[in-house]
């Protein structure tokens, strides 16, 4: 039977930090993730500390692409801190104190801007665009070109299409934009997302190039951030489907195009669940 003592260790925390933690609404997992940052912070007595997504992962029993999700929301949300120590070391975490700035989720029913019901039948609900719905109109649309991304990713995105260009010639047609699109994609994986260039994105690419299934549902890769039927991105789709042994390749060096074998696809997906475990384990 359980028996804790204070004796045996204790976190100390302020009532009124703890006060605002059970009044924010937030998802239950992204509870959890809060809880263990406090944990490995206050319960050391320190601030900060790095903490890697597999780490998460492992004390949570989730996957690595799930933790990167929720830290990730509770950063926007203003409820954790982070900053980059480089793409080969764990984020620094902390708890943001200041629980005025954090952003809780609305109830059902409500506005996110305030905390009154809201009905499609009030005469009185104003309007979204306050007035400046001609503004909005007239605004122009400022888009990114391929100098806002680092070379390397708009490299990566303009081989992939040339690939998939010659294996599709009429459904993969290469533009410009889409050369930039990608390179976005990419850059959002690698700075919002947490994934590494090297050993997360090539290796995923790679596999999706040779899959029957992805080779023929990812023409270009600013698609990549969009989320699947399941909810999940369909970059984490691919990279769950794929088997663990891709490991880090050049963007030239492309695959010749087959269809896989079905021992090669049962291979690929024993391989997925190793995958995974090795991805929490960093």
């Amino acid at each position: 039977m359980a028996s804790p003592q204070v004796e045996n260790g204790y976190t100390r925390l302020a009532n009124e930090l703890l006060e605002a933690l059970y009044s924010i609404r937030i998802g239950g997992q992204e509870m959890r993730v809060v809880l263990y940052v406090m944990r490995k912070t206050y319960g050391y007595r320190k601030k900060s500390d790095q903490i890697s997504y597999g780490q998460i992962a492992k004390a949570l029993d989730i996957s690595r692409p799930r933790a990167i999700e929720h830290v990730k929301a509770l950063c926007e949300k203003n409820i954790l801190a982070s900053s980059n120590n480089g793409t080969r070391k764990p984020l620094t975490l902390w708890i943001q104190k200041d629980y005025s700035a954090w952003q809780g989720s609305p109830k059902k029913g409500t506005s996110p801007n305030n905390d009154t019901r809201t009905s499609p039948n009030n005469g009185n609900k104003p309007s979204p665009n306050n007035g400046t719905h001609k503004r909005k109109k007239e605004k122009k649309k400022t888009g990114k070109s391929r100098n806002d991304f680092p070379a390397e990713l708009v490299e990566v995105s303009e081989r992939f299409l040339d690939y998939q260009a010659k294996q599709f010639p009429k459904a993969a047609k290469k533009t410009e934009a889409k050369v930039t699109g990608g390179a976005e994609a990419l850059d959002k994986l690698i700075r919002l997302d947490g994934y590494d260039l090297e050993q997360d994105i090539k290796p995923v690419l790679k596999f999706a190039l040779k899959d029957e299934f992805w080779s023929r549902n990812l023409l270009s890769l600013g698609s990549l951030r969009q989320k699947g039927k399941n909810g999940e991105l369909k970059f984490v789709n691919i990279f769950t489907r794929m088997g663990g042994d891709a490991g880090p390749e050049e963007a030239g060096d492309m695959p010749e195009a087959r269809t896989l074998t079905d021992e090669e696809l049962e291979e690929n997906r024993r391989r997925v669940a190793e995958k995974m475990r090795q991805c929490a384990a960093v």
